[in-house]
């Protein structure tokens, strides 16, 4: 004869649920953009002093893929602070959570740069 609680059953039935449900999980590889890649896109891209455009269209006209796409924007917004920083472009946003626009900065003259 057995004995068995309702707790009994229940654990038992949760541990037989728990073995059968365990699944094995994997995460499919992204392709991540490093920024020195995004660096000599960005350098490829701008090319001589011209317009303001927005970020996004660079990345747009250059990955197809959605899903690259968000890591490509995030390593090629990395890049161009860096290339800002380095006086190299200009950056310029009009509003909070508006588009992020970039041209190249013009090259200073000598006489220019020491004033």
């Amino acid at each position: 004869q057995f004995v068995a609680t309702i707790y009994d059953l229940l654990s038992a039935y949760a541990q037989r649920r728990q073995a059968m449900v365990r699944a094995r999980v994997v995460v499919a590889p992204r392709k991540v953009w490093s920024m020195q890649e995004a660096r000599e896109l960005l350098e490829r891209m701008i090319g001589p002093v011209g317009d303001w455009l927005p970020l996004h269209q660079y990345i747009a006209s250059f990955v197809a893929n959605p899903e690259t796409r968000v890591a490509a924007l995030a390593s090629t917004f990395s890049a161009s602070l860096e290339l800002a920083r380095e006086g190299r472009i200009d950056l310029h946003q009009d509003s909070a959570f508006g588009p992020l626009f970039l041209r190249s900065r013009p090259a200073t003259k000598p006489e220019e740069a020491s004033s």
